[in-house]
């Protein structure tokens, strides 16, 4: 797996994740989430958690990087279509 920082966004770094047989993808590591989506880790537990009154279905899932990793990372694209359907809803135009 070949993982390698990618810092054209001067605001957030996202990962750029390359497995054996997968092409090259951009990443969000759980560290960096609060700032991505504007709320906090406990709120992201939150969000993730079915138990929790705040569980959200639509939230982006967090994946291993590999079998025996224990970091999670986010996919950049599920993460910014979340936020685009958070910003239309607030301005009234529906999930």
């Amino acid at each position: 797996m070949h993982i390698k920082r990618n810092t054209q966004s001067p605001k957030v770094v996202s990962l750029l994740v390359q497995g054996p047989d997968s092409p090259l993808q951009e990443v969000f590591s759980f560290a960096e989430m609060p700032s991505v989506v504007r709320i906090g880790k406990s709120a992201i537990y939150d969000r993730l958690d079915p138990r929790s009154p705040r569980y959200d279905p639509t939230f982006p899932r967090p994946y291993k990087l590999g079998a025996r990793a224990r970091a999670v990372c986010f996919d950049a694209g599920e993460v910014r279509a979340w936020r685009q359907a958070q910003m239309k809803a607030r301005d009234g135009g529906g999930l």
